[in-house]
Order: structure tokens, then C-alpha cells, then sequence
């Protein structure tokens, strides 16, 4: 019996550093590129086995560590689209410089004291649609042209642009009576906020046009979200006063009248 127990004594002895050999400290050094935004991404790593057996989360740039990971175990990187901005889509995940995935960052370690990996994740911003109307009234007596030549001018801050956020000024719609309504603009909302603010004006209007209101002023729109605002234009006629063909002959007695009365009292 005692010489059993040595043998299994001995053999554990023995397999002790095989053992200490299939196990590994492995890294997961992990970025994310959002394509038309800025900003971070929070990246979730799980493993099979190692120390932490729990999952590890933190936001992107990070590099996570992975200890005693025996060989075998697999691990992965996801985003979870659950803790990331409506808006901002997840396009896809390349684990140590390999084919891209939809799926996630997945790993299957091998045997190694310490092995480096890293984790490119990729997202883009959805474009936000902004939609401008424009409610004309229009008076009988209006010129049938009144308003031909309005406009209206969207200008958004935030905007994410080549040197970084700025704000864009779109070039100017027709925004006449016969224009097509609503006026669509596809803005792209930054991804650190991720929104922007825009605001839309008529120009080119004429004295026979007034703005009576408008809720277009400051409106926030959500990268991916839609929101619209409506400018209210009265177009009215613009002329000199004149008499109808009845008044004017009235206006013409009249003056005959007072004419016969002065001459009379005068001559």
C-alpha cells in the first residue's frame, strides 16, 4: 500500500510542470474605430477557463489579461449592442490580424507563458434624417408666382467632418408653394454624443411673403434617429389700392359736386 501512494506521489511530482507548461498569461490588447464618429466602445472578454473565470468589461482602448488560461480554453471579445448609442452599429471584428467576423473576436489558446493578441473592432454612425416642411397660405389675390423663388438653408453643429467635428452648412432646396415636402437631409450625428443640433431658415423670400412662425430653430437629432420641424410662410397680395369701375364713378361725381359747389360760391 505504501509503495502505491509513493507512485501516485511520484507521478503527480512529475506531471506538476507539464502542467505549469500547458498554462499561459494571455493579453488582449483591444481598439475600436468608429467609422463617421469618435468616441469609445465598451468590449466584453469571456473565457472558459483561467483566472478571472467571470467576464471582464471596459471600454476601448483597453487591454485586457487573461491568467493561468491552460491550454484549450476559448476565449472572445463582443461589444454588446445593448450598451452601445442608437446609432452606432457594430461592422465587424478581426482577432489577431486574421479574416474579419461578425461575430466577435475568438480565440482558442495554445500552450505558451505568455501570449499577446489583439482585438481591431470596427463600428460606423448611422446618418440622422432631419426633414424640413414648409406650410404655405396663400391669398386669393396673391401673385400666382409669390414665393416661386424661396429657399431654405439647413445648417447642423457637430457634424463629424475631416479635421473633426465642425458644422456644415447644406446647399440650399427650393421651398416654394410647389416644392415637394417634406425636404430630407441625412446629417451625420458624431458617435461620442452621439447628436447633433440643426436648424433651418428660409432666405430669398420676397416682401409679399412673411414668416409667421417656426419650429426649426434648434432641434437635437440622434445619429440614426429622424426628426422633423415645419416653417409656416402667409403669401398675401402686394399692390397699390384701386377702385373698382363703380367707385370710380362715384369718386368722379363727387368731385364734379364739390368742383359745382365751389365755383358757384366763388363766382
Amino acid at each position: 500500500m505504501n509503495i502505491k501512494r509513493a507512485f501516485l506521489a511520484a507521478a503527480a511530482v512529475l506531471m506538476m510542470p507539464g502542467l505549469a507548461l500547458a498554462q499561459s498569461t494571455n493579453t488582449f490588447d483591444t481598439t475600436a474605430t468608429i467609422v463617421g464618429g469618435m468616441g469609445e466602445l465598451p468590449a466584453t472578454l469571456s473565457c472558459n477557463g483561467g483566472i478571472p473565470l467571470e467576464a471582464q468589461s471596459a471600454s476601448t482602448p483597453v487591454i485586457f489579461s487573461q491568467l493561468a488560461v491552460p491550454a484549450g480554453v476559448e476565449c472572445s471579445i463582443i461589444v454588446d449592442s445593448g450598451d452601445i448609442a442608437d446609432g452606432v452599429v457594430v461592422t465587424g471584428y478581426v482577432a489577431d490580424g486574421g479574416a474579419s467576423s461578425m461575430t466577435g473576436c475568438e480565440y482558442v489558446i495554445a500552450n505558451g507563458d505568455t501570449v499577446n493578441h489583439t482585438c481591431e473592432i470596427t463600428a460606423e454612425v448611422t446618418s440622422g434624417s432631419f426633414n424640413v416642411t414648409v406650410d404655405w397660405t396663400i391669398s386669393p389675390d396673391a401673385d400666382p408666382d409669390v414665393g416661386a423663388g424661396a429657399e431654405v438653408v439647413v445648417e447642423c453643429e457637430n457634424v463629424l467632418g475631416g479635421s473633426g467635428l465642425t458644422t456644415i452648412i447644406y446647399p440650399a432646396e427650393p421651398a416654394g408653394p410647389e416644392a415637394v415636402y417634406p425636404i430630407p437631409y441625412d446629417v451625420d450625428a458624431n458617435g461620442a454624443m452621439p447628436y447633433t443640433e440643426c436648424n433651418a431658415v428660409m432666405i430669398n423670400v420676397e416682401s409679399a411673403v412673411a414668416v409667421d412662425e417656426s419650429d426649426c430653430g434648434t432641434v437635437t437629432l440622434m445619429a440614426g434617429g429622424t426628426e422633423e420641424c415645419t416653417i409656416v410662410a402667409t403669401a398675401f397680395f402686394e399692390g397699390i389700392p384701386t377702385l373698382s369701375q363703380y367707385g370710380m364713378a362715384i369718386m368722379a361725381l363727387l368731385m364734379l359736386g364739390v368742383g359745382f359747389v365751389g365755383f358757384r360760391r366763388f363766382v
